[in-house]
């Protein structure tokens, strides 16, 4: 995990940069705002700060116990939810932005826990089937 400023367009965006299984950018901010969601998350997610591509938050520390999150995904855009998503912007809001270890994140698809502790980070949250099917050849 490393905090760097990545040039976008002549202006620097501080961003907390790590991989959860795949790669990370949290742009931790004082206000989520839409605009500057929708633009920073398609030009980071392509940066070439990231050859591969990466995944974007955009994280509010509103309470040191709940960290409220936006979601641009690498190969889709604007996403209601994310596992990894919702644990890289926990540890970046709990290494650099005064969040507790034990938090809530909340983006628009619903609420997860995301706890750090000594032997990992754990995930808990609800979950819904929404589709099912069957393999045939």
């Amino acid at each position: 995990m490393q905090r760097v400023a990545i040039d976008v367009g002549g202006s620097p965006v501080d961003a907390v940069v790590l991989r959860i299984g795949n790669p990370q950018c949290v742009v931790l901010e004082p206000a989520l705002d839409q605009e500057r969601y929708r633009r920073l998350g398609a030009a980071l997610e392509h940066h070439q700060f990231f050859p591969d591509g990466t995944n974007v938050e955009f994280a509010v520390v509103e309470r040191p116990d709940l960290v409220r999150i936006l979601i641009w995904e690498r190969g889709v855009g604007p996403t209601l939810a994310s596992g990894t998503g919702a644990c890289a912007a926990a540890v970046a809001a709990m290494t650099h932005g005064g969040a507790a270890r034990d938090v809530t994140v909340a983006s628009p698809g619903g609420e997860q826990r995301v706890e750090w502790r000594a032997d990992g980070l754990y995930l808990t949250g609800w979950a819904e089937v929404v589709w099912e099917g069957r393999w045939t050849r």
